[in-house]
């Protein structure tokens, strides 16, 4: 739902601010609204190389308190998925 293309950012502030106010794309700016999903990736995989190793957490502890001080809350994916046996 929205794709924070983490992987390719290389500073954790930049990525934060992103989260926060919306990343850019063909299609418009794109912002967190209720109900969204937030896709991302560990930035420390060594698949892509980044300056820093921990973009993605610096980002998350920049953006967790923020996003539940405006009331969101946050739950894993799993808690909404339906065993299907």
């Amino acid at each position: 739902d929205f794709s924070t293309h983490d992987y390719e950012e290389t500073d954790g502030i930049v990525l934060a601010n992103k989260i926060l106010n919306g990343i850019n794309s063909a299609l418009g700016t794109r912002t967190i609204e209720n109900g969204s999903v937030l896709v991302m990736h560990m930035s420390d995989d060594g698949i892509v190389p980044t300056a820093k190793s921990n973009v993605t957490a610096e980002a998350l502890d920049i953006v967790i308190p923020k996003l539940i001080a405006e009331g969101y809350r946050f739950e894993k994916v799993s808690n909404y998925l339906v065993n299907s046996r």
